[in-house]
């Protein structure tokens, strides 16, 4: 077969194919899909929404008006009304009664007691080197004691004998007590946790009650209201006619 032929027959099974081949008859159709809604095409077109205006702060309370005071009722308007009750503090003697009287006794005693509940703790504390300011007033480690249950004589202090006569009875009742401590230890009764320059005791030496020796000899009067041990030994005083009694 020559080259021609060649062509040729293949010229004519291109023709065949071509005319035989079902272009554009296929009944399959290319649908197309509509994609979701993700709102995005919404972005633009959505009303935003109205800035919510701020709320007004809350007005402050007004103060409520004070209620008026009522007015004093009459004389005419107290008619036929029971009486108020007096308290035990407006009673008048002549108006309380033998109960008002035993509460009150009862309430004097609970105060007495609750002073005594509450005084400190006093314990026994020994002083040294003791000079005497007066008759009754002692100083040793910087501290200044009174000597309680007396009134001391001052030290510049004067007095009159029966014929009138001054003499010093100051400085006579400093050194009466000066010899009879002798530069010995003085104990005092002070409170435990007090540690004040100045403050009352009772003190003792040689288990002798100073206070008591000192009215004892005279040199000082008892103290109000009066220790009955002080105020015995002051009254001996007096009948012997020693120290200020002279």
């Amino acid at each position: 077969m020559s080259i021609a032929s060649r062509l040729v027959t293949a010229l004519v099974g291109v023709l065949l194919i071509w005319f035989f081949w079902p272009f554009g008859e296929s009944e399959e159709v290319v649908q197309t899909v509509t994609p979701p809604p993700t709102g995005h095409e919404r972005l633009f077109t959505t009303k935003l929404p109205e800035e919510t205006p701020p709320k007004p702060a809350p007005r402050a309370a007004s103060p409520e008006a004070a209620p008026p005071k009522a007015a004093p009722k009459t004389e005419a308007e107290t008619d036929g009304e029971a009486p108020e009750a007096k308290t035990l503090e407006d009673k008048t003697p002549d108006d309380k009664t033998p109960d008002d009287t035993a509460s009150e006794d009862k309430a004097s005693k609970n105060t007495k007691t609750a002073a005594v509940a509450v005084s400190p703790k006093l314990k026994p504390k020994r002083f040294y080197r003791v000079r005497v300011l007066d008759s009754g007033t002692l100083e040793a480690s910087g501290r200044v004691i009174k000597l309680d249950g007396i009134n001391p004589i001052p030290s510049d202090e004067t007095c009159n004998d029966k014929s009138g006569t001054k003499w010093l009875c100051g400085t006579r009742a400093r050194l009466a007590l000066t010899r009879f401590i002798r530069g010995r230890a003085v104990v005092c009764k002070v409170p435990e946790k007090d540690k004040a320059k100045a403050l009352t005791a009772r003190c003792s030496l040689a288990s002798k009650d100073l206070s008591v020796w000192v009215a004892a000899q005279g040199w000082a009067k008892p103290a109000a209201p009066p220790k009955p041990k002080i105020a015995k030994a002051a009254d001996q005083a007096r009948k012997k006619k020693i120290g200020i009694w002279r």
